[in-house]
């Protein structure tokens, strides 16, 4: 975390806790770093996470200018909780501040005498709530299955029997839903919530990505659906417990468009962390593993997408290693220098010779006064004439380059094992696909490079930089394929055809740096999905010289604009100043109250600034 971070949150602590708050807070940080972070996220919860009475007011009038006002339908199959638990999970939703609401609670034959009778006091005491009664145990889809068949309203929000919404969690949804009237899913950012009712370890998502979908269950908690694409898919499949909200996500999202999914990053939802929880040990559940790699190979199965699922880096996690055409692409390996050595001859070796990929041509672009055309190691040498400027080399590279897909390599860059390129390949032929980027790790073995997110540091920075090797990083993306707004030309691989498409490098105005950012971003402007996977991962023994970057960055900022600051793979509640998944004191979001209904479904109604706006001024 920056200092200016650091001296902000201190300020924060002092606001609310006093003088012994702050030396509380210090004393921690010195002794354990983990306790710091819990500290961290409870200051942040008293100061950004809860819900005051002008908010509550606020929100009141917001509703009542809402043109669309649904029945949420809050599904909660119950089995033998306990009974503070489940009297906590029922009052969360008694409390909503949004008023059109009903809880569909099936209780799958508990053998506990005391959940009857609080189900049954709590029916008496709301006409909202309903409830069915199963006659035979059939596990938490079959349950599931019947608390759906009770639901009337127009959407259906899911809540475990031992876990609470949070008080505005309908509110924000429907919200949501006025402004943007198509969705048919919801999904929020959620925490932990022990058995003292303290918040912690926040889940601060991005915004939809399918390929960090397919290595573990995004959505999780929050979920709202609509409730017809619920029945339309069949609702909760048999077969699938323990990852049943994982396989109804991936059908859900398979019958719909990505636009029609959207994400609140908002702490909508509180997990309850007790013993035989998944919220404390993902192992309590052994089985729920064999269901999500099920259900991910079904997804694939439905996308006709030719695919294997493998366990991930991270312990828990999935991978989808995609095949290749038996037909397989030329490749173009691009690296450039400012002078030809016999270091970089044996790293041209190296490249060829640690890669199980055989259809592959090298060119190296030289920019020495000597540089003379050739192919004497393994490469096509080719001059440049003009002083070292990498977006030019780059763009010469490809202009001379046969690959159907050209790979842009730093200098000093090697390969850590032998499935690096066919790992890249995979993905950037897919139609969908615009840049790949790969894993790059220092001699130490930190990571140097696990993709890139707006506004880290200025432009652009490093996500989960300088983390060791094994350690996945905020969320564990590091470890795990995921979308991100730009990779690293130090390692890019991109359609040939594309890279023309969008005409190459930008030369003029980022000579010194961001071309490769610039790039990516005009990808993703033109509605390809930019990719990192640490499953392509490389040694980079030697760092490239900083140049002046400044008129780069003023380039950037005026051609990009606040798109800069809304970088839709990374989370407006995670700080800018840390690259490693810090909290933002204060959040980089605001939300409006919709009155109207858009007309443009498309387009999001989030505003990302630096001060965000109190919900009484909304």
């Amino acid at each position: 975390m920056g200092i200016k971070s650091q001296i902000i949150k201190a300020r924060e602590t002092y606001e609310v806790d006093g003088i012994k708050g702050l030396l509380g807070l210090i004393a921690r940080r010195i002794l354990r770093r983990s306790d710091a972070i819990r500290d961290d996220y409870r200051t942040w919860v008293k100061k950004y996470g809860t819900l005051k009475g002008s908010d509550r007011k606020s929100m009141e009038r917001a509703i009542s200018g809402f043109l669309f006002q649904p029945r949420i339908s809050v599904l909660m199959p119950v089995y033998n909780p306990d009974e503070a638990w489940l009297r906590f999970a029922i009052e969360s939703v008694r409390k909503q501040v949004y008023p059109n609401w009903e809880l569909c609670i099936a209780d799958d034959l508990s053998t506990r005498p005391h959940v009857r009778e609080v189900l049954e006091s709590y029916a008496e005491k709301d006409s909202r709530i309903k409830i069915t009664f199963r006659t035979a145990n059939g596990h938490i889809s079959a349950a599931s299955n019947s608390a759906l068949r009770l639901a009337t309203g127009e959407f259906c929000a899911l809540l475990d029997h031992d876990d609470e919404l949070s008080v505005d969690a309908l509110f924000w949804l429907v919200n949501e839903i006025n402004h943007h009237p198509g969705v048919d899913l919801i999904y929020s950012d959620e925490d932990k919530i022990d058995v003292a009712g303290v918040r912690h370890s926040p889940h601060f998502k991005p915004d939809w990505d399918p390929f960090l979908f397919c290595s573990f269950n995004l959505i999780t908690h929050l979920a709202c659906y609509r409730t017809q694409v619920l029945r339309n898919v069949n609702g909760f499949r048999i077969g699938f417990e323990g990852s049943q909200d994982y396989d109804l996500g991936l059908r859900v999202a398979d019958s719909t468009e990505p636009y029609r999914i959207r994400h609140i990053p908002r702490v909508l939802y509180h997990w309850r962390s007790i013993p035989g929880s998944t919220a404390v040990r993902p192992s309590e559940k052994d089985y729920a593993g064999a269901a999500a790699k099920k259900a991910i190979e079904e997804h694939l199965q439905r996308r006709n997408a030719q695919g294997e699922v493998l366990p991930a880096f991270g312990g828990g996690y999935h991978r989808v290693s995609y095949a290749i055409p038996d037909r397989t692409p030329v490749v173009t390996l691009v690296v450039c220098v400012r002078e030809v050595t016999e270091t970089l001859k044996a790293n041209v070796k190296e490249l060829f010779e640690n890669t199980d990929y055989s259809s592959v041509e090298f060119i190296v672009v030289d920019s020495s006064p000597n540089a003379s055309e050739g192919s004497d190691f393994k490469a096509t040498v080719l001059p440049f004439k003009e002083a070292y400027q990498l977006p030019a080399m780059r763009n010469l590279a490809a202009r001379n380059a046969r690959g159907e897909v050209l790979v842009f390599l730093a200098e000093g860059i090697r390969p850590a094992s032998s499935g690096w390129l066919k790992e890249l390949v995979s993905f950037a032929i897919r139609p969908e696909i615009g840049a790949v980027g790969g894993r790059i790790l220092t001699s130490d073995g930190k990571v140097h490079h696990a993709g890139l997110a707006l506004g880290l540091g200025g432009v652009v920075g490093r996500v989960d930089r300088a983390v060791s090797r094994d350690d996945g990083g905020y969320m564990s993306k590091a470890l795990l394929i995921h979308g991100v707004s730009a990779v690293s030309g130090e390692c890019l691989a991109v359609k040939k055809r594309l890279f023309e498409e969008m005409g190459g490098f930008e030369e003029t105005n980022l000579a010194q740096a961001f071309s490769d950012v610039d790039f990516c971003l005009e990808l993703k402007s033109r509605g390809y999905k930019n990719l990192y996977t640490p499953y392509a991962e490389f040694l980079q023994s030697q760092a490239e010289a900083q140049a002046d970057r400044s008129r780069a960055e003023r380039h950037m900022q005026l051609k990009w604009g606040d798109s800069l600051v809304s970088d839709p793979y990374y989370n407006p509640n995670l700080g800018l100043e840390s690259e490693t998944g810090a909290l933002a004191f204060p959040p980089r979001v605001e939300f409006s109250f919709s009155k109207t209904q858009h007309d443009k479904d498309k387009f999001p109604n989030r505003v990302l600034t630096g001060i965000p706006m109190p919900l009484g001024q909304n």
